[in-house]
């Protein structure tokens, strides 16, 4: 976002940005939708009525009553762990090495001040993520059994699979924006390995290509991956078709 509003050269964008945000929304620049309450806009809501906040409420309890569960960044493993106990998984199943986390160089000191703006600023956002932060412990605090235990086994395991597979020593340092973990050279042809250093790009390629084998994946281009259908036959000659009665006009209400 920096980049797009000329910002890149200022000691701290975010703080340049919050002094006079609205401004800098005005100019309408690439994905700037996104620089007020994305999370909701994301999930959906308009960002004319961003500011309304019973239509705020009422998405919230929209998606309230869709989602089963919403995991919160700041309580990873926890969130997991209820995942876990909602698919019936095991705990090889959670197991995940951290991505797409901002290197040092690239993040900027927040003050107390300059955090109120953002709350302000994000003010519906900051909504969506209390209410879902609030029902993520009441549903650790309704878990059936020891939830503790399952959290501590679950990072006893995910330690171990960090030191069976990624070498400490090295970073991938082709994006010096984010800190990218490297394979140990002795791991670097395990499936498990491979899986758990597997990033989402890396895995939607791998679905698309499996919903491909399958038949299930619809491209740009219906010509190469919509199978061809047979042609419905004819009907009887003897089917008189001045007697078919017509179809009802449809009236959409423009609103």
């Amino acid at each position: 976002m920096a980049k797009h509003l000329g910002l890149t050269s200022h000691k701290n964008p975010i703080e340049t940005f919050m002094k006079t945000p609205k401004l800098f929304l005005d100019k309408h620049f690439y994905q700037w939708k996104r620089a007020k309450n994305g999370q909701l806009f994301d999930l959906g809501l308009e960002h004319k009525t961003i500011d309304d906040y019973y239509t705020v409420k009422q998405t919230i309890q929209k998606l309230d009553s869709e989602f089963d569960l919403v995991l919160i960044t700041e309580y990873f493993d926890e969130s997991l762990i209820l995942l876990k106990k909602l698919m019936c998984w095991s705990l090889e199943d959670i197991l995940y090495v951290s991505n797409g986390v901002r290197s040092a160089s690239h993040r900027y000191a927040l003050n107390d001040e300059l955090r109120a703006k953002i709350r302000e600023w994000n003010s519906a956002d900051v909504m969506l993520y209390t209410h879902f932060n609030e029902t993520l412990w009441r549903k650790i605090k309704e878990y059936e059994g020891n939830f503790d235990k399952d959290l501590a086994e679950f990072r006893s395991r995910q330690q171990q699979a960090m030191n069976k597979c990624i070498d400490d020593e090295r970073l991938n340092k082709k994006d010096r924006r984010e800190v990218k973990y490297v394979l140990k050279p002795n791991m670097t042809k395990s499936i498990f390995c491979q899986n758990l250093l597997r990033d989402d790009v890396a895995y939607t390629k791998l679905i698309r290509n499996k919903m491909k084998q399958y038949g299930l994946y619809l491209s740009s281009s219906p010509k190469k991956s919509v199978p061809i259908l047979p042609r419905a036959r004819k009907p009887h000659s003897s089917y008189n078709h001045s007697r078919r009665r017509p179809r009802p006009q449809r009236h959409v209400r423009k609103t």
